[in-house]
Parts: structure tokens; C-alpha cells; sequence
């Protein structure tokens, strides 16, 4: 493509209509590998709250604290960050 696209410019320098195709089809695959690491981290961040949230309010069992932090981290938490993943 470089090689037809060629004009009477600096050498090694392309036509703007060139480098927009070229940029184009480089983010266009872009999608699989971006939702692959999202889920990777989503894994991990959903990990890490989980733990967080045993750690500090395990101890609020009895006062019903610590199933309402619990209830906001696994139905609040994970949809607001699919919403992200959406965008």
C-alpha cells in the first residue's frame, strides 16, 4: 500500500490519506485484545474489594454493616464497572 501511495513528497514521508488508513486498520483490532484485559483486571480488582471488605468489616457481622457493604460490592459495584466495559 506504501509503495502505490508514494508522491512527489520528502522520501519516507506518506500522504495524510495514507497514515489515516493505516492508523485506522490498526485500532480497528484493537476490540478483543482491550475487552481481554478488562476482564483480566476486572478479575482482579473484584479479587482485591472481596478481600478488602473481609478484612475491614468481617468484624461488623452483628450490626448488619458488613452484609450491607457486601450487598453494595456484588450488585452495585460489578454493574457500574460492565457499564465501563460497554463504552
Amino acid at each position: 500500500m506504501r509503495s502505490r501511495a508514494k508522491t512527489r513528497e520528502l522520501p519516507d514521508n506518506y500522504p495524510f490519506v495514507v497514515t489515516k488508513r493505516l492508523i485506522k486498520q490498526a485500532v480497528e483490532k484493537w476490540a478483543d485484545p482491550s475487552h481481554e484485559l478488562f476482564e483480566a483486571e476486572y478479575a482482579i480488582l473484584v479479587e482485591r474489594v472481596n478481600g478488602m471488605v473481609e478484612d475491614h468489616f468481617a468484624s461488623f457481622v452483628h450490626g448488619g454493616l458488613y452484609h450491607r457493604v457486601k450487598l453494595v460490592h456484588l450488585r452495585v459495584f460489578p454493574s457500574d464497572l460492565l457499564t465501563c466495559r460497554i463504552c
